[in-house]
């Protein structure tokens, strides 16, 4: 479903799961974390016209029981308005864009590796997830750097859209 073709044994494939599954503390807020989410890691594009120093990192993901998730609830909740420009990729579906809806929280450009705005993602009214952040380049001391080690920020506190 996120991989490209073949040869993958099932222990690789479960840990590979395993990745994306954990990556939902980025994309949801606390109260939506018992949601299940699989989101794949971006994938980086050089920007058309950006003189080869900006990078679009471009993901994608999907929510299981996205019906009954706790996602869903907090965008009807909040009467979130679906897109009028934008569909689902997959299904053709219309989309929230959790940014308007105010659901990202302010730490997800970091932990991706984002400038603070420049993150943007969209679930479709089957759970399915897409979106795009550019990535701020990093210097060759920074690509060595271990982020694993930073006290995560998991306030409440959300991006403004």
């Amino acid at each position: 479903m996120f991989f490209g073709g073949g040869g993958v044994d099932a222990g690789s494939l479960r840990v590979r799961v395993e990745i994306l599954q954990d990556l939902r503390e980025v994309f949801l807020p606390k109260n939506c974390r018992g949601d299940l989410l699989y989101v794949s890691d971006p994938c980086e594009h050089e920007a058309v016209g950006g003189g080869g120093e900006e990078n679009l990192g471009v993901f994608r993901g999907v929510f299981r029981e996205f019906m009954r998730s706790k996602t869903r609830q907090c965008l009807v909740r909040r009467q979130a308005e679906l897109e009028e420009k934008v569909r689902c990729p997959y299904c053709g579906g219309r989309v929230w864009s959790m940014k308007a809806a105010r659901l990202v929280p302010k730490s997800a450009a970091r932990r991706l590796g984002s400038r603070d705005g420049g993150l943007e993602f969209y679930v479709c009214v089957n759970g399915h997830l897409h979106g795009t952040c550019w990535l701020i380049p990093l210097s060759s001391d920074e690509e060595e750097r271990d982020f694993d080690g930073e006290e995560d920020d998991d306030s409440d506190d959300f991006l403004r859209g």
